[in-house]
């Protein structure tokens, strides 16, 4: 692979296009997804090698580990030290992502269980990010905590929402960091989720699809309750319950 440049993208996120183009010397827009699919793990591990600085580069990823039809993890153990993975119930999941995507309940419940949910994934127009398969929750958790290969720390939603400094403290620890508590009190302080919200009122947020009203809509732990039947919320937990039960969720609507 040749890059095009010296200069690195600024863009953080592993779905960026700009990442793609820079360490291969190509256009995604020219190949096919199955193309850019094979080329993404040694994509990652060439921005790995080029990454100079001392302090660890941090990317977001939707991704699965492993996606279905891929013959190879789309991160390797030579482009990354370890792994956050950021989980949330599946009922909470569902909710939240109904009206992210404009969708109804039903079809945000029988998404969640789908292995071959993938984003941008489209072949008549070009999206502004890589194809990124997501699976289903179940399989997108199952592929990352158990992946084998990678170092992974999980931390869940809800106990950032309900112990924020001491779960932070964690996931910085994990990541080989050094913060005083102050730091991180503060750091949790600016980022709570009204501040969030205020933030995007008053200048927005670029990653908002169109159409949507709110990207930080409520953020609450167990909101489900408010939005979703009884019917809903036990084909999830029919579907899910078995890594629900190894995150420490409750299989049993209260």
């Amino acid at each position: 692979m040749v890059p095009r440049a010296d200069r690195q993208p600024v863009a953080n996120g592993a779905r960026a296009r700009e990442w793609f183009d820079w360490a291969t010397g190509l256009e995604a827009g020219d190949l096919t997804h199955a193309e850019v699919a094979a080329l993404r793990p040694r994509v990652y591990e060439h921005v790995a090698r080029a990454h100079t600085d001392d302090a660890p580069l941090f990317h977001k990823i939707h991704d699965a580990f492993v996606a279905p039809g891929d013959r190879a993890s789309v991160i390797t153990a030579a482009a990354s030290r370890g792994v956050i993975y950021l989980v949330r119930s599946p009922l909470d999941v569902c909710v939240s992502y109904a009206h992210h995507a404009s969708w109804s309940m039903d079809t945000s419940v029988a998404t969640l269980a789908d292995e071959a949910h993938a984003l941008c994934h489209h072949d008549d127009r070009l999206a502004n990010q890589l194809r990124q398969h997501l699976s289903s929750w179940s399989g997108h958790a199952r592929s990352w905590i158990h992946n084998g290969v990678i170092p992974v720390h999980v931390v869940r939603y809800e106990d950032l929402a309900r112990h924020p400094v001491d779960t932070v403290s964690d996931a910085i620890a994990f990541a080989g960091l050094i913060r005083h508590r102050h730091e991180i009190e503060r750091a949790v302080e600016w980022s709570r989720f009204d501040r969030l919200q205020a933030q995007e009122t008053e200048t927005g947020f670029r990653e908002k699809p169109a159409g949507l009203d709110h990207f930080f809509r409520r953020g609450v732990v167990n909101g489900w309750r408010d939005e979703l039947t009884q019917a809903q919320a036990q084909r999830i937990i029919d579907d899910h319950g078995e890594m629900m039960q190894q995150l420490g969720y409750p299989v049993t609507p209260p």
